[in-house]
């Protein structure tokens, strides 16, 4: 017998320019990140073929099931091998979804670089550098 899981946590994504903009709510399980997995494929598709952003709006996300690891890392890698860049994070500082983050998503590999800011600006300056641009 089969038995479905509501999602838990929600998120919302948007492409802006040549970036994509995501802001990720509560605590996720992985039928959250297969909901978010599927869309964020779909919204991806336009850009690829070119390099493309990444921002990630973080402070609202309250961690996750470790099932979700299984969703969320392969899917990093669908987006490196598909053109992503640059991924900014943003979020307070904590120690704990820092290192739940570092599980799933890689900081270098080749062109890749994934970084952490604490604000928006940072992070929007940062990308800008490298022609990935969000309003600030």
């Amino acid at each position: 017998m089969k038995i479905d899981f509501a999602q838990h946590g929600s998120f919302t994504l948007t492409v802006e320019n040549n970036v994509i903009v995501a802001t990720l709510n509560g605590s996720w399980n992985k039928e959250a990140a297969i909901a978010y997995k599927n869309q964020f494929m779909h919204v991806a598709q336009p850009l690829i073929g070119n390099p493309w952003g990444h921002i990630v709006y973080l402070d609202e996300w309250e961690l996750c099931e470790a099932e979700m690891f299984q969703v969320i890392t392969p899917l990093v890698t669908w987006c490196i091998d598909n053109g992503l860049k640059k991924a900014a994070h943003i979020y307070s500082k904590s120690a704990i979804k820092k290192h739940f983050i570092d599980q799933m998503v890689i900081e270098r590999l080749g062109d890749f670089e994934r970084c952490i800011f604490t604000s928006k600006t940072e992070a929007a300056d940062w990308l800008a550098e490298y022609n990935f641009i969000v309003q600030r």
